[in-house]
């Protein structure tokens, strides 16, 4: 094996002092020229038929040029991996360059413009590749008037007599309707939503709060304003907690009704300026840097401290549950919370978006309650994995996979399980099948 490795510009002159020799007025030897066949990315077996010769009898050709195979080898291939750098440099910049410009538009988009495959548009987005990770289904796209989300939240109250946004997703998506972001986005929050549909809810009691729903968005678009090293929840939990008189992303993402990806690509259209899809005075209230030192208040929101709870513990909550949580994290005991809001237990906690639970004495949660947020997530992602699916449910305040597995037996019944009911679902608000899962 040849100790031959040239640096850059070695390889460069190498190749420079070959094609000059080649390339003489009177001709060079017929081994001079395979040389510079073979330095400039020729095979020897190609070079063979060109001159009705072996590949070995070519290479040994090439050995009396004065060059080694080797040498010549080595310089070409030093310099195809610096055109390779170089290229990726110059894709790089046009990714990134698209990406600033498109905040929240799926890497698809960019595939196509730039003419990439999209893993490579992943790969060169890096930090930024789950900024543009959003697909918005088809029958999400119709452009829903103000009056016909207020009618579609009445007919769904009508109908079913709940305020849950989880529940409106599901009854009205079966229906070819908007889902829970489409209001919730809209009017500023979920809670907001109900109020402009005359629904009188949990949400829609009257309390002074820390902080306002404008605020908690305006801490989303601050976050989205600046590069970052990662873009997760977790990083953007950190950054709040970093900062005196913010609000929590439990809150935020429990108060607004939203996902992080769906609080994501929000934040990220309002921060790239891309605006005109909201409300101008909204966008003018959220774009508005707070100075969060100012919003420090001695006693938070009763209800803002048990969305966080529930966030953090999962949407059943018992006043032993919460109290062993508060002791952690240094919050006020359920009695204070009850006493500070003037409201039953029952009533605090389904104000903040979640239930007090079915056990003990009136038994346990039943096996369809508890499959139910599998099926959810079913519904919404192609692969099922255990730790994706427990990373969301962790985000989202519901069981966790080992919960589901105790319960079922093992992952991959619960798994199937939902699978089944999840695809009756689609069948029958007319979907196609779903892809299956990857447990």
């Amino acid at each position: 094996m040849s100790d031959f490795n040239p640096s850059l510009e070695a390889a460069q002159s190498l190749v420079s002092k070959v094609q000059a020799k080649a390339d003489l007025p009177h001709g060079a030897e017929r081994e001079v020229e395979m040389a510079k066949q073979y330095v400039l990315g020729e095979t020897l077996d190609a070079i063979g038929k060109d001159y009705d010769l072996t590949r070995e009898r070519v290479r040994q050709l090439i050995n009396l040029s004065g060059w080694k195979t080797s040498e010549l080898r080595h310089a070409r291939k030093v310099i195809a991996d610096d055109e390779r750098r170089q290229k990726t440099e110059l894709d790089r910049d046009k990714v990134l360059k698209w990406s600033y410009a498109n905040p929240g538009v799926a890497k698809q988009n960019a595939a196509e413009q730039l003419g990439l495959p999209v893993k490579v548009v992943s790969k060169l987005l890096g930090k930024r590749s789950n900024l543009h990770s959003f697909h918005t289904a088809s029958e999400r796209r119709q452009n829903w008037t103000d009056n016909d989300l207020i009618e579609i939240l009445r007919q769904f109250h009508l109908a079913t007599g709940s305020t849950v946004s989880m529940d409106f997703e599901k009854w009205s998506m079966a229906r070819g309707g908007p889902s829970r972001q489409t209001p919730t986005i809209r009017f500023g929050s979920w809670s907001a939503a109900l109020e402009k549909a005359n629904i009188e809810g949990s949400y829609s009691v009257d309390r002074e709060r820390q902080h306002s729903d404008e605020d908690l968005w305006a801490a989303v678009i601050e976050f989205f304003s600046f590069d970052r090293n990662n873009y997760s929840y977790d990083s953007f939990a950190t950054w709040l907690s970093g900062s005196q008189g913010m609000p929590s992303a439990a809150l935020i993402r429990v108060r607004l009704g939203l996902s992080w990806s769906e609080l994501s690509v929000t934040g990220q259209k309002v921060a790239g300026s891309r605006i005109a899809d909201f409300d101008p005075k909204w966008v003018a209230e959220v774009r508005n840097q707070r100075d969060w030192a100012t919003l420090v208040k001695i006693g938070a929101d009763p209800v803002d401290v048990l969305a966080e709870a529930i966030a953090s513990i999962g949407s059943v909550l018992t006043i032993a549950a919460y109290n062993t949580w508060a002791q952690d994290f240094d919050r006020p005991k359920a009695q204070t919370l009850m006493k500070r809001a003037r409201l039953s237990w029952v009533q605090l906690v389904e104000a903040a978006g979640g239930r007090t639970g079915t056990r003990g004495a009136r038994g346990a949660v039943s096996d369809q309650s508890l499959l139910e947020p599998l099926i959810e997530y079913a519904l919404e992602h192609h692969q099922i994995r255990y730790l994706e699916y427990s990373h969301w449910a962790r985000e989202n305040g519901r069981p966790v996979g080992s919960t589901l597995s105790h319960r079922f037996g093992s992952w991959d019944r619960a798994v199937s399980s939902a699978l089944l009911e999840a695809s009756k679902r689609k069948l029958e608000s007319g979907l196609e099948s779903l892809p299956g899962s990857d447990s």
